[in-house]
């Protein structure tokens, strides 16, 4: 994947979904900094599908949806540190 940062520099503000595909077997999810980063750019709510690598052999074995897990960054970082922070008050 490239750098988010590529993305901002070429006037990308936004995204409606994210696939994190792997050449594991099974779904996994992205580090802790890529979910930072993640969170840094996308909406909480925004779909995140987790891909394996046996995604099309799982599909043609009958697996309705070939082990593809949905999730978003509000349910892998909760609690997190986000854009909006950022135009908290500060305390004195």
């Amino acid at each position: 994947m490239p750098s988010p940062y590529v993305f901002q520099s070429e006037g990308v503000r936004s995204f409606t979904a994210l696939a994190v595909v792997t050449d594991v077997a099974s779904a996994i999810s992205p580090c802790g900094m890529c979910r930072q980063v993640i969170r840094e750019f996308c909406a909480p709510n925004m779909p995140i599908l987790l891909i394996a690598a046996d995604y099309e052999k799982r599909l043609a074995e009958g697996l309705s949806n070939g082990g593809v897990k949905e999730t978003n960054i509000g349910e892998l970082l909760p609690d997190s540190f986000g854009p909006e922070d950022l135009e908290r008050p500060r305390g004195q």
